[in-house]
């Protein structure tokens, strides 16, 4: 991991014709899991401003392979930065620097996530559960539950915005629900109505301080 880092810092070193500046100092990786029986998991890689909840650099990485498009995303100036990587099998993260091939920019429309609204949410908090808070997920109001999701937090002293550059992050920016709370999520999972069976489940299994500083070159 720390291998990892340290590439992707050499790789976005600072650029003199930059347009804007995006400072980092604490990343998370997340595994993922589409179902309980998967035997490979996904590692989500989130890069963060503990001051500024608005932003944050996001990919994912498999078997050492990072995959597909790295992806900065600015809420505030509804900006997203993709960084492609070229699709060539067996590159090992330790190459990052290598698998890039281009920046380019693209803009993200709050508008139209914030008024289509195809689901609505109910969420409980509790203190004596095995999770933190659940999330019970409709179609329309006074309809069948379609699926609940669950979450275990733990309290964190430095770093007070996680869940808004968590996987919750869209909904939350896009105003789909609120959540009131600083605390750092630490393990999930969903589960359809009627049903026992976990999916999309990830576990916390690094939160690391970082120095790192993007340029944006488009």
């Amino acid at each position: 991991m720390k291998k990892l880092i340290t590439y992707f810092f050499i790789l976005f070193c600072v650029n003199a014709f930059a347009q804007k500046t995006y400072t980092f100092d604490y990343y998370t990786v997340y595994e993922y899991k589409k179902k309980e029986s998967d035997k490979k998991s996904v590692s989500e890689y989130t890069f963060s401003n503990s001051n500024d909840n608005y932003y944050y650099l996001r990919f994912a990485v498999e078997d050492s392979i990072i995959q597909n498009t790295i992806q900065l995303i600015d809420y505030k100036n509804q900006q997203i930065y993709l960084y492609d990587i070229e699709p060539v099998k067996n590159k090992s993260v330790s190459n990052l620097s290598n698998l890039f091939k281009f920046e380019h920019k693209s803009t993200y429309d709050l508008t139209e996530c914030r008024t289509v609204n195809r689901y609505i949410y109910k969420i409980d908090f509790y203190d004596d559960k095995e999770y933190s808070f659940s999330m019970e997920q409709y179609k329309k109001r006074n309809s069948k539950l379609v699926e609940t999701s669950y979450y275990q937090t733990v309290a964190d002293n430095e770093i007070k915005n996680q869940i808004y550059n968590s996987f919750l992050a869209v909904s939350l920016h896009c105003n789909k629900f609120k959540i009131d709370m600083t605390d750092v999520i630490v393990y999930s999972y969903f589960k359809k109505r009627n049903s026992k069976k976990r999916y999309n489940i990830r576990e916390l299994v690094a939160m690391e301080k970082i120095d790192l500083t993007i340029n944006t070159t488009s």
